[in-house]
């Protein structure tokens, strides 16, 4: 998720920035741009089966949890982008939140399953 999902859409968010003006009037491009965005937001959609995953005897919880984190992104994410914008970072903020969230998941570290 870490490469794929905030590297990916990171990369994909400065590519749909940037095409239209490389590419002006191209609208194979520009589709190609939207493509590889929407391949690579994909990778979140496990999110339910990671949470359950970390957690499988209490998967109330973990529901919970997501639906709650769903909802403080709706408020705190347009906030961030929102400070982000105000210390002049302009269009550029969204991909910073997405390289930074990389970084993040560097350090999340969880007790693998093993093979016995």
């Amino acid at each position: 998720m870490r490469w794929i999902g905030f590297v990916g859409c990171g990369t994909a968010t400065i590519l749909l920035y940037f095409i239209p003006m490389w590419f002006l009037g191209n609208m194979l491009a520009s589709i190609c741009s939207i493509l590889f965005f929407t391949l690579t937001i994909t990778a979140f959609v496990p999110m339910r089966a990671i949470f359950t995953m970390l957690t499988p005897e209490q998967e109330g919880a973990s529901l919970s949890i997501q639906n709650l984190s769903r909802g403080l992104s709706n408020f705190g994410g347009l906030a961030l982008v929102s400070l982000i914008l105000f210390m002049r970072f302009g269009h550029f903020s969204v991909f910073i939140i997405y390289y930074f969230a990389a970084i993040m998941t560097y350090f999340i570290r969880l007790k693998q399953p093993s093979i016995n």
